[in-house]
């Protein structure tokens, strides 16, 4: 079985996906794959197997889209004891007004040229140039 959603916002926000709870029969079996985009064509965020008890890790979006696609099998010989379609979980999604580049990646890159601008000052040296110069 399959089932598709598209999660859509304004441009300018961003997309993110929190999984609450994951439940499945023994002999069922299942995979939340979530796109960075509005279908399958998009880059793939993440993948995941569908196990009880566990919680992956939240995933958000680079773009103001993301495409959820969610499959899964039942037992061969039928039904499931517990669980109606035999795979159960529950997913918060929230979308926040973001860019891509975060503070603490900022402030890293920050720190680098600062480092290596001092270096450079310390051993006299200079970054090489690329292309010439020409003064008429």
């Amino acid at each position: 079985m399959l089932f598709l959603q598209m999660f859509e916002n304004k441009f300018g926000y961003r997309i993110t996906m929190n999984v609450l709870e994951m439940d499945i029969e023994p002999q069922a079996s299942g995979t939340l794959d979530v796109y960075d985009g509005r279908d399958k064509t998009w880059p793939k965020l993440a993948s995941y197997m569908i196990m009880n008890g566990t919680h992956p890790m939240g995933i958000t979006s680079t773009y103001n889209s993301m495409f959820v696609e969610f499959s899964w099998s039942r037992p061969p010989r039928g039904g499931c004891p517990t669980l109606t379609d035999c795979v159960k979980f529950t997913i918060l999604i929230d979308s926040t007004r973001g860019k891509l580049v975060t503070l603490p990646f900022v402030i890293i890159i920050i720190i680098i040229l600062i480092t290596m601008t001092i270096y450079n000052w310390r051993h006299n040296t200079a970054m090489p140039l690329q292309g010439r110069l020409t003064v008429n």
